[in-house]
């Protein structure tokens, strides 16, 4: 959900205007999209790793 949200404002934020005139734009935009996605992941990860810690005990 939070990419998407990002991908809504990313023009409002006047993220779009330095993305379109960088030297590769689509490898700027995964890096962004990356650094965005890569928080949750790893919280998703490591709240995973703790339930299933919880439930052994």
């Amino acid at each position: 959900m939070s990419v998407g949200l990002l991908l809504t404002f990313v023009d409002n934020f006047g993220i779009a205007r330095p993305i379109a005139h960088s030297s590769t734009p689509h490898q700027t935009f995964a890096i962004l999209i990356g650094m965005v996605t890569l928080p949750f992941s790893v919280g998703a990860t490591l709240t995973g790793f703790v339930f299933t810690m919880m439930e052994e005990r």
